[in-house]
């Protein structure tokens, strides 16, 4: 990877990290896209998507420092958490709309 590259990914990891925060903690609903207010249990859905956007971000800034050691195999790990996370998100986004 190009130094530009990691770069970029890390900066985007620490911004989806504070995204997750201010869904998850500051419990900002709005900012998801297609988010309705018809949704039962907003604590929990709040949670999980932070949580799921955490793990996302906190995969952005891992991924491009553990390429050096790990080689082609970090990718496959990094595609294999985002999205078994974004399943996980949308299950529980679904299931509680």
């Amino acid at each position: 990877m190009f130094p530009l590259q990691e770069l970029l990914m890390i900066v985007t990891g620490f911004g989806l990290i504070f995204f997750a925060y201010m869904v998850g903690i500051k419990k900002n609903l709005f900012l998801i896209t297609g988010y309705t207010k018809t949704v039962k249990n907003k604590d929990k859905v709040a949670n999980s998507l932070g949580i799921c956007i955490l793990i996302i971000g906190i995969s952005n800034v891992a991924a491009p420092l553990l390429s050096n050691t790990m080689g082609a195999n970090t990718w496959w790990i990094y595609s294999a958490v985002v999205l078994l996370s974004l399943a996980y998100g949308v299950r529980v986004y679904i299931k509680e709309a």
